[in-house]
């Protein structure tokens, strides 16, 4: 998985629940700045991003994969 395919989905689910960053970051007891990170240049820790899921109603999964 690329980080960009990680900033992807969180913006896409943000945008996919009518939720801006702020209300996304409200939901998630994040700072606002962090969501805007998060969705351009920074991967967030797994309890970060488990947090912004939980807000989104979805689940964190991951899967490793052969090259």
């Amino acid at each position: 998985m690329s980080t960009h395919y990680i900033h992807q989905v969180i913006r896409d689910a943000r945008k996919a629940a009518g939720l801006t960053q702020a209300e996304l970051a409200k939901k998630a007891r994040l700072d606002p700045a962090n969501i805007a990170n998060y969705e351009t240049r920074i991967i967030p820790p797994i309890e970060k991003l488990e947090q912004i899921a939980k807000a989104l109603k979805k689940r964190v999964a991951m899967e490793l994969m052969d090259v």
